[in-house]
């Protein structure tokens, strides 16, 4: 894909041309008619700036594509979270405070992962999601139920989303982001 083109030069010391390859990503994925399309080329870049370690202008481009996507969507409030855990002791603390708000479905694909870092990333992702969602929906993390669409994709079941409520998680293996919309 275009984007390990942008990684590959960019891993190679060519990180001017690999930061221009991503300039002209983001910009053919701000212009795709389907949004589906353009969410899914624009989390791609994202991921791929992260694993490069542009993680700041990854940060620039969520705001940006947040401000184009959501207003263009109708949307009347969106934020963007990023969660950083580099050290693994830091990790294990951190998943072994959220594993117990997740539910069986969860602990299960958690332990399906073969090396631990996976496990814990998932864990801490899921753990986190359930904590900022259970301060947008004003229930317990815990209660917080998922259905999944035809691509496998979460989103909130609607009888614990009474506010509409939209998000997206991206994830690399030196951070993760956090995306939430509310429609009106």
């Amino acid at each position: 894909t275009l984007t390990s083109i942008a990684k590959s030069l960019f891993l190679a010391g060519r990180k001017e041309a690999g930061d221009a390859w991503f300039a002209k990503i983001a910009g053919w994925g701000r212009n795709m008619p389907d949004s589906y399309r353009q969410s899914a080329v624009i989390n791609n870049l994202i991921k791929t700036m992260i694993s490069v370690g542009r993680v700041k202008e990854a940060l620039s481009l969520v705001d940006s594509i947040e401000m184009d996507y959501f207003k263009a969507s109708a949307m009347a409030e969106a934020a963007v979270y990023f969660a950083s855990v580099n050290r693994f002791e830091e990790a294990v603390e951190i998943a072994a405070g959220t594993v117990g708000m997740l539910n069986d479905e969860e602990k299960e694909k958690a332990n399906r992962f073969v090396f631990l870092k996976d496990q814990l990333r998932y864990v801490i992702t899921h753990g986190i999601l359930r904590i900022l969602l259970s301060e947008y929906l004003k229930i317990p993390p815990r209660e917080i139920r998922f259905n999944n669409n035809l691509y496998g994709k979460p989103y909130l079941s609607e009888d614990c989303n009474p506010i509409s409520l939209f998000f997206n998680v991206s994830h690399s293996s030196q951070g993760i982001i956090l995306a939430f919309a509310k429609s009106i």
